[in-house]
């Protein structure tokens, strides 16, 4: 039996629903341009197996791969470990050096999780939902023995509220095999009419997971979780614990004042995305018209073409000379049309943070083309800093949680019976280091220019090269020591003496 509507989940969840149901035509729209096909996700079940709605250009979805896989391989880079934590308190200077160590097997654990879970296989699907401005994963694992698992959640699937932690309740509204339910719910216990489903094949029945924080403490908030399945609640106000318990993740890039979900590139050029599918459908008519065009014949009657003119159809007139056959003259200015849509294209590219094509032939030299990603990746570094703030920390958290569950990690960080705590570092860190290492690019090369061989004199090149190989936090390039360098030189001094001597 379906419980009263005026519980706490039902009310939350109507709230939810209500900001879903303002948000969810530019959301549909949004997902007919990014994810053609996908649009029938936000429709009913006699409306989901209809075709995709037309559309007549592919440069947002095209442009959204971009622009997802670089915001992925930004936050999450997968060639290299960004798994980086910093006290979040002061330490005794004399346990500075114990605690840096504690740390960094600490991330090491961490890193091992992550990369022993499916994260960057479903991750970069996770992100394209950026384009947007919100997504969201379901982080659990089925077992203690098993690997962390990653579920992306489509928007579809979202109902939200925004709070003063950010996305504060949340809710996943989901159609699963009746079948599943002893499965997702495991221990639970089912109605009559439940287990019924649950033994006919085929049976589908609506499941809705609800997450809220109870503020009781507001220095400690706890989630609590409810979840309902064909109306009849399976959970109810189960206490998961502080951060990190929540399964369901969301993050928003660009998030808006009270709202729960962000304005993503897309949706800051969705009017730009519109023109140019309609402007491309109708460059596409005209030249339809263009190369196969009507035509009209004679006949005892009026040309009647109130429905149009399609191509290749023949219309009947009334002319002097009966035998005349006549084409319509539908020339249009096709260089007009196509001009505007390349520079729609350059427009729309450039709101997903993309570098502007490059002009002429002759490419980029190498400091060049950094400073070039260097430029776009800071104009996305604000709009994009709630991602990590939103769903990178939480996520990290989540596995922590999962890993001191598994008895894997300490619940804590101590050193000499201290507590060390920690907080995870954002990777906009790493970007001012790219930032740091353009700059001293700069002050090498006018040092180069105004001193000339003088330059090897003023610079220490080894110090300078560690220096810079560490903000990058590259981990592969080994510089010789300065004992190896001098054998090096030793070496090369002999040999050159010897040469001379020979002559």
């Amino acid at each position: 039996m379906a419980d009263k509507p005026d519980d706490e989940f039902d009310h939350r969840l109507r709230a939810a629903k209500k900001q879903f149901n303002a948000a969810k035509r530019e959301l549909r729209e949004l997902y007919v341009f990014l994810f053609n096909g996908r649009e029938r996700e936000f429709d009913s079940l006699t409306k989901k197996h209809e075709d995709p709605e037309e559309i007549y250009d592919s440069t947002a979805g095209d442009t959204n791969l971009e622009f997802s896989s670089d915001l992925f391989s930004f936050m999450t880079p997968e060639n290299q470990r960004w798994v980086d934590y910093q006290p979040g308190s002061a330490i005794p200077e004399e346990f500075e050096d114990e605690a840096a160590e504690a740390i960094k097997v600490y991330e090491a654990q961490v890193d091992k999780a992550i990369r022993s879970s499916n994260y960057y296989d479903t991750g970069p699907t996770v992100f394209q939902d950026f384009g947007v401005g919100t997504a969201a994963m379901w982080v659990d694992r089925s077992n203690i023995s098993d690997a962390i698992t990653v579920e992306p959640v489509p928007l579809p699937e979202l109902r939200l509220t925004a709070g003063v932690r950010g996305v504060e309740d949340r809710f996943r509204e989901k159609r699963c095999w009746a079948r599943d339910l002893p499965i997702l719910f495991r221990g639970a216990s089912f109605s009559k009419e439940l287990k019924k489903k649950i033994d006919t094949p085929g049976a589908i029945v609506p499941v809705i997971w609800g997450f809220w924080r109870d503020y009781s403490d507001p220095g400690n908030p706890i989630w609590i979780h409810t979840a309902k399945a064909d109306g009849e609640t399976i959970v109810k106000d189960e206490i998961l614990g502080p951060e990190g318990n929540c399964p369901l993740l969301v993050g928003r890039f660009n998030p808006q004042p009270g709202l729960p979900y962000g304005r993503g590139p897309a949706w800051m050029q969705l009017p730009e995305i519109r023109t140019l599918d309609a402007l491309r459908r109708m460059v596409l008519e005209k030249m339809d018209q263009s190369i196969d065009p009507a035509f009209t014949y004679f006949r005892d009657g009026l040309l009647d073409l109130s429905e149009g003119i399609e191509a290749g159809m023949g219309y009947p007139t009334q002319s002097p000379a009966k035998d005349a056959v006549q084409v319509i003259n539908t020339e249009g200015n096709l260089d007009y049309g196509l001009f505007t849509i390349n520079e729609l294209r350059e427009n729309i590219r450039r709101g997903f943070y993309r570098k502007p094509s490059q002009p002429g032939k002759t490419p980029p030299s190498a400091s060049q083309f950094i400073g070039e990603e260097q430029a776009e990746l800071r104009r996305m570094w604000r709009p994009a800093a709630p991602v990590f703030a939103e769903l990178i920390a939480s996520f990290l958290r989540r596995v922590e949680m999962l890993e001191v569950e598994a008895g894997i990690l300490p619940g804590q960080i101590t050193v000499k019976d201290t507590l060390v705590t920690i907080r995870p570092i954002s990777p906009l860190m790493r970007a001012l280091s790219r930032e740091k290492v353009i700059a001293a690019q700069s002050i090498m090369g006018i040092t180069r220019e105004s001193f000339d061989q003088q330059a090897a004199l003023l610079i220490d090149g080894t110090a300078t090269m560690t220096n810079i190989k560490k903000a990058l936090g590259d981990e592969l390039v080994v510089f010789r020591t300065e004992e190896q360098l001098r054998e090096i030189a030793a070496l090369t001094a002999q040999a050159t003496g010897q040469g001379q001597g020979d002559v």
